[in-house]
């Protein structure tokens, strides 16, 4: 589906403020027009590569970054340089792929041992998501969770899961809320069958999820008993 062009000029201030001020190597994936690694560089000295599928958005980006690669992430998994950057970004990316823990594992080899994964994904466990589902008015949209180009679908515990798989251990989760008024029957019905409702009502607002994961070194002692 073609996006609009302002999908791809998002300056993502939020995921700036998730970047460490020492990192001075970074692969932006998805990096659109490349405003997220313009501040960057503006911020401080970072060498910063980018891969965006859209080739215009690719183009511009190509002004402002040091590298950019244009295509599917597939396709340069491995030809990356690896063990070279500090911080890997996934903004957005995850929910795109057919096979995204395979590219996330892939992406690992590229990261320096104490390199830093940046992702942001959508939740699906969102309110507004399950409203959807519940009525039977679940249909794809523009953008947002339901985006028509998503088909990678994520919650909390699935995406920490994922993480987990890929040997990545979560050191910061940020989450962004959007409010929704959850309807009282459904609360009835967790309520009635003793369900967890503290847990679904605080996560059906979290509309986003933004985590920071590192390569977990720690080695096992099989000796010890």
């Amino acid at each position: 589906m073609e996006k609009n062009k302002s999908y791809y000029e998002n300056e993502r201030n939020e995921l700036l403020e998730l970047i460490p001020l020492e990192t001075q190597t970074l692969l932006d994936i998805g990096c659109g027009s490349g405003n997220l690694g313009k501040g960057i560089k503006k911020r401080q000295n970072c060498q910063v590569y980018g891969i965006e599928l859209n080739k215009d958005a690719a183009k511009i980006a190509g002004n402002y970054l040091d590298k950019i690669y244009s295509g599917f992430i597939e396709e340069y998994l491995n030809i990356l340089p690896v063990k070279f950057f500090d911080c890997i970004v996934l903004a957005d990316v995850l929910e795109h792929l057919k096979n995204p823990d395979y590219v996330l594992k892939e992406l690992i080899k590229c990261l320096k041992d104490d390199g830093l994964i940046l992702i942001s994904i959508p939740n699906f466990r969102h309110y507004s998501v399950i409203e959807k589902i519940l009525y039977g008015t679940f249909k794809y949209e523009t953008d947002g969770i339901l985006d028509n180009t998503h088909i990678s679908f994520f919650t909390k515990g699935s995406i920490l899961k994922l993480l987990a798989a890929s040997k990545l251990k979560v050191n910061h989760i940020v989450y962004a809320i959007v409010e929704c008024n959850i309807n009282t029957d459904l609360i009835s019905i967790f309520d009635e069958n003793k369900l967890d409702i503290d847990d679904f009502l605080l996560e059906a607002n979290y509309f986003q999820y933004f985590i920071t994961a590192k390569i977990n070194n720690k080695k096992i002692d099989f000796t010890k008993k």
